[in-house]
């Protein structure tokens, strides 16, 4: 399991992040096609119990079929408190691998204690992330989503919410349940009745990048980027907005 995880750790560290990768297909990439796989699939399935010549069977036919993504990255950027770590699990999960071949790959592991302490209209990056990967989940502002080094073909999604069901969203998750990382400073809120706790989570949300961060989305004419209202992932016709995700995920065009 060490080794597995040394692998792992050097395969997706920002430390390579950038550094050319020789391939003899141009369409089939090993460093990260198969080895990627074959870790995600072991550290997936570290139960003995499951790792059977059945499953090995199924994974390897699995492998071979799979159809994959036009794509080299997908970028899913969120507004905070609209269902990130949900849409997270839902990319990377492995019913959907087989269908897109990418990875899913989060920044944030790689830093001191998995948390990016810049504000989010100060996350500018300049170095591209690992190719065939699904980069989950960016928060940021448009104009640092537009700094980061992209291959040829990609896509971003962009899921943001109603900022009134943000703030309290925002509001009581930090007062009572939020895990206290980074800045997040729990004692501002308390000692404050509901609505004064409102009015200092806003001037928190302000303080931490979040109003701007989220206007800057709103005007954009990207064709590259497709915008979901995370309230219509939850609604009656949810079906038909995740599919919109999933075909744009394959490489294809999507109006």
């Amino acid at each position: 399991m060490l080794i597995l995880g040394t692998i792992e750790f050097y395969f997706f560290t920002p430390s390579t992040w950038g550094k050319n990768k020789k391939s003899i297909n141009p369409e089939f990439d090993p460093f990260f096609d198969i080895i990627p796989l074959i870790i995600q699939v072991i550290m997936n399935n570290l139960n003995l119990v499951k790792l059977n010549m059945k499953l090995i069977s199924k994974i390897l036919l699995t492998f071979i079929s799979f159809k994959k993504s036009k794509l080299d990255n997908i970028f899913h950027i969120n507004n905070v408190k609209a269902g990130s770590q949900w849409i997270k699990q839902i990319l990377g999960d492995k019913i959907v691998f087989p269908y897109t071949g990418l990875l899913s790959f989060t920044y944030q592991n790689y830093l001191k204690g998995r948390y990016d302490p810049r504000k989010l209209n100060q996350r500018y990056f300049d170095r591209p992330f690992p190719k065939k990967t699904i980069v989950t989940p960016l928060y940021l502002s448009y104009q640092c989503y537009q700094s980061i080094p992209k291959p040829p073909k990609y896509k971003a999604i962009y899921i943001y919410r109603d900022p009134r069901d943000l703030l309290i969203s925002y509001y009581f998750s930090i007062k009572y349940s939020h895990e206290l990382t980074g800045n997040i400073k729990r004692e501002a809120l308390n000692g404050l009745n509901l609505e004064n706790g409102i009015l200092k989570s806003i001037e928190l949300m302000e303080d931490f990048g979040f109003w701007d961060s989220s206007r800057s989305w709103c005007k954009i004419n990207d064709p590259m980027v497709l915008q979901i209202r995370y309230e219509n992932l939850i609604g009656k016709r949810s079906s038909e907005y995740f599919k919109t995700i999933f075909k744009s995920a394959s490489g294809h065009i999507y109006v």
